[in-house]
């Protein structure tokens, strides 16, 4: 879908989610601040406009990270069963950078069912070779990410998860930053940028809290849980949308009464490595399950589930 119309749906959906929670009113003033803030604000934009990046590629034409006056940076990725689509505008959004300073250094730590992880990694290797790659052992998002530090060879070091998407001048700003800090004599050793967050589904988790009985509430970027009901939580099926929603629900389907089974883990196991073990050590009964090989189910190999049954003897 093209980003600018998935944009605009994600818009469309805030402004009816916005007024069904807090009004008509709350929701034309909050729009209205957008448009100012957007169109007429001086700092409207979170991106530059066209002109400006065209202005900032055809100043960097012909050069190299070498020889183009900006410090290297090294962006640091662990790659985990990463979903084509993510993987793909990830590195895409690097190799169109403005600027050639920036080194993308990736540690794969897929599984063998996703092979494609590596074959997609390695195309757009042949459209830049400032991405350099390992295949690596799943010892947890941290240690992967110090995996792929081995391969930096840039002055400095940035992190980026595997589905973030990066500003087309994300290269040239931070290096510009730099060199701006070094000519006022200030310290340059550390630099941070803010993000816009893209994330199509902020409540996810929701729909889960309220399969295990969870009384919820929406108001608008706020959700809040409780209070529980007298019968407290039962258990129920469930789906995990994100790495701290997923969690959440882990430990919210532990204190539930009866079985969960959670579904489409690849984020917590991402994010978490061993959560199930430490769980298991505290006195949860947490276990997995692979799911059925049937053949009227959706056969994903990477699909993984973890069954819960704290509570079940209540």
């Amino acid at each position: 879908m093209n980003v600018r119309l998935k944009r605009a749906k994600e818009l469309m959906g805030y402004a009816v989610q916005l007024t069904k929670d807090e009004g008509l009113p709350t929701m034309v003033k909050r729009g209205a601040g957008f448009v100012r803030r957007r169109f007429f604000g001086k700092r409207a934009r979170y991106l530059p406009g066209k002109k400006v990046l065209e202005a900032q590629a055809a100043e960097m034409v012909g050069k190299t990270a070498e020889n183009c006056g900006l410090p290297t940076i090294s962006i640091l990725t662990p790659l985990y069963n990463t979903p084509e689509n993510y993987l793909r505008e990830f590195l895409g959004s690097f190799v169109n950078q403005t600027a050639p300073n920036g080194q993308l250094c990736l540690a794969d730590a897929s599984d063998d069912a996703h092979p494609d992880v590596e074959r997609v990694v390695r195309e757009y290797q042949q459209k830049n070779q400032r991405i350099v790659y390992k295949k690596v052992e799943n010892k947890g998002i941290a240690a992967n990410t110090n995996a792929a530090e081995t391969l930096a060879t840039g002055e400095y070091l940035a992190l980026a998860d595997h589905d973030d998407v990066l500003a087309p001048h994300a290269m040239y700003a931070m290096g510009k930053a730099v060199l701006q800090l070094r000519e006022k004599g200030e310290p340059d050793s550390f630099l941070y940028s803010d993000e816009d967050v893209i994330f199509e589904r902020r409540f996810g988790c929701a729909e889960g809290f309220k399969r295990l009985g969870g009384r919820v509430n929406r108001s608008g970027r706020v959700l809040s849980v409780g209070p529980l009901p007298e019968s407290g939580l039962h258990g129920a099926t469930l789906t995990a949308p994100d790495l701290r929603g997923g969690a959440a629900l882990v430990v919210a389907a532990l204190s539930a009464r009866g079985k969960s089974l959670v579904e489409e883990t690849r984020h917590i196991d991402r994010g978490y490595a061993g959560l199930c073990e430490v769980l298991a050590s505290l006195g949860g009964r947490i276990g997995r399950e692979m799911p059925p090989l049937d053949a009227a189910v959706k056969k994903i190999p990477s699909k993984k589930q973890i069954y819960l049954a704290f509570g079940a003897k209540r």
